[in-house]
């Protein structure tokens, strides 16, 4: 405590005391990385910001912000992918691996995400995804189209999933995949010879 006692009145003497932060700033970057899927305790977690501290952010009851808390906030970049993100990149993976012929259980087994959470992200109930399990599912999804499917009901799968009229692997690249605003590449024709 006099460690920082004499540090403190140090920088009041040079002019350079400011234990607040920007409060306009780091409010603005909270409500745009939540605009993206963020939640407040993903935000927290990244930047190293307890939750009494951001749940005070996002009820708009912190009238100042320590500078040291803005710095970590504002810090923050997408890149560090906190939270959740739209599901659209884990449902399309999924849906394409069961064209392939692969069931839900081989997923869940090299991916470790639960059974329950892969088939409401397939059947397109869940709009957004917890960033370790679309994490997961993006990991063994290349890993499992070339293994191809092990399961004695692939063809099962296959043909459940052709009915439902689920995209293949094909319809998407690694650029689109996991863009909620991309569509299907259409599948290539093949010409007839006459």
């Amino acid at each position: 405590m006099r460690a920082y006692d004499q540090y403190r009145r140090r920088q009041i003497a040079y002019g350079r005391w400011n234990p607040w932060g920007d409060l306009e700033a780091v409010t603005a970057h909270v409500d745009f990385l939540v605009s993206l899927g963020w939640t407040h305790s993903g935000i927290g977690k990244a930047a190293g910001v307890g939750e009494h501290t951001m749940r005070k952010i996002l009820n708009r009851r912190l009238r100042k912000v320590r500078a040291q808390d803005a710095d970590k906030i504002l810090a923050v970049r997408l890149s560090q992918r906190a939270g959740f993100v739209p599901a659209s990149g884990a449902v399309r993976r999924l849906r394409a691996l069961a064209v392939e012929g692969h069931g839900l259980a081989p997923i869940s087994s090299a991916s470790g995400v639960s059974l329950t959470a892969l088939g409401y992200l397939r059947s397109g109930a869940r709009t957004w995804a917890q960033v370790p399990v679309a994490d997961a599912i993006a990991g063994v999804y290349e890993r499992l189209l070339v293994e191809g499917p092990s399961s004695p009901r692939a063809h099962i799968v296959r043909a459940d999933a052709i009915a439902a009229g689920w995209e293949p692997p094909g319809a998407w690249s690694r650029f689109t995949i996991d863009d909620p605003g991309a569509n299907p590449m259409p599948a290539p024709t093949t010409k007839t010879t006459v």
